[in-house]
């Protein structure tokens, strides 16, 4: 079990508290949270996948997951379905009874399928694997095969309306649309970008890049900005409900972007100090204000940047945190450790 460190330091206003902690046993590659909230699963970098009542904690169910290791996991919008990737090349779909059982399995297009992301309003899977991008539908029929990217592709993200998915590979971004597949969009840019993150308003695509720099879109007019001097490559990336403020990772600060009016170049951004490691998470709440943070020492940090730029509470552990999540309800924090653990967190 994942040990709290002793800080000596004066205590907050608020703190944050372990609610409950289990192990699974290795380093902690994934984490999801179903979307009415009752279950958190868990995934092992070595493959398998656990399946946690989110309040109380308890195993539910555990299944084998990928032979080489599992990649990603997620649930559909409505619940009813989930996915997993992985180093095997596998797209696979579970029934998470107990005992767990696989209800069938796809082929990626290559040896590691690297990322999966449901339609935010339908049954349909988009996966990327090395060059292929595919969309299935529950069945586990191929329903599109965009096979012609010239790298890999980085990272996959839906529009929040669902009118298409988008790809990150070295050049830019690509819009695929499920309705006209032969339709394709292209936000060119000489660099490679690593992670996505799409405004909840679908207004705009932020990018963390390969070259330590964030990249903003504006999806209409597909106009960019690029905000540098982070020291290394940004792959913690996150919006706030409003699509406001996008907070971002690349370093030992929190940098949150104020993405009103005219957009954020040139503007100062809002720099939030307490980690002394590189930031392994950045996430917002799902519906409210509060930021929390976390870093390869295993500091947790919870912000109200709006209000203050004090951390609002902060919790240490012994152990590098590799995952964090909001609650559905955004009343608790999941995080995931290297060491296997999975601690659930209040903020009293």
């Amino acid at each position: 079990m994942p040990k709290l460190k002793k800080s000596g330091k004066k205590r907050n206003r608020k703190e944050l508290s372990q609610i409950w902690s289990q192990s699974i046993g290795d380093y902690v590659i994934d984490l999801s949270c179903s979307p009415d909230g009752s279950l958190l699963a868990a995934a092992e970098t070595s493959g398998p996948i656990s399946i946690f009542n989110s309040e109380q904690g308890n195993k539910i169910s555990t299944s084998s997951g990928h032979v080489f290791g599992t990649s990603r996991i997620g649930w559909s919008s409505t619940g009813e379905n989930f996915a997993s990737t992985g180093l095997d090349g596998l797209i696979r779909y579970w029934n998470l009874d107990d005992p767990v059982k696989e209800i069938r399995s796809m082929k990626g297009g290559s040896n590691w399928v690297e990322n999966l992301a449901w339609h935010p309003n339908s049954e349909c899977l988009a996966t990327s694997a090395g060059k292929h991008l595919r969309l299935w539908n529950t069945d586990g029929e191929l329903l599109e095969d965009w096979s012609n990217y010239e790298s890999t592709i980085a990272d996959i993200a839906w529009s929040p309306s669902g009118d298409c998915v988008v790809a990150a590979t070295y050049g830019g971004l690509t819009f695929r649309f499920p309705d006209q597949p032969d339709r394709q969009r292209k936000f060119e840019w000489k660099g490679s970008s690593l992670k996505i993150a799409w405004s909840p308003n679908g207004k705009y695509i932020a990018t963390g890049d390969q070259d330590s720099t964030v990249h903003f879109w504006d999806v209409e007019s597909g106009r960019d900005s690029q905000m540098s001097g982070y020291p290394t490559k940004v792959l913690p990336l996150t919006w706030n409900s409003t699509s406001r403020y996008l907070a971002t990772g690349g370093s030992d600060t929190v940098i949150v972007w104020d993405c009103s009016g005219k957009g954020p170049q040139g503007s100062k951004p809002i720099a939030l100090d307490i980690h002394k490691a590189l930031l392994s998470e950045v996430v917002f709440q799902n519906h409210g204000p509060l930021l929390a943070s976390a870093d390869e020492s295993g500091l947790v940090a919870v912000w109200n940047h709006e209000k203050s730029k004090k951390a609002l509470a902060t919790i240490n552990f012994d152990s590098g945190i590799t995952q964090l999540v909001w609650a559905q309800n955004d009343q608790s924090i999941a995080v995931g450790d290297n060491l296997g653990n999975i601690i659930s967190l209040i903020l009293n």
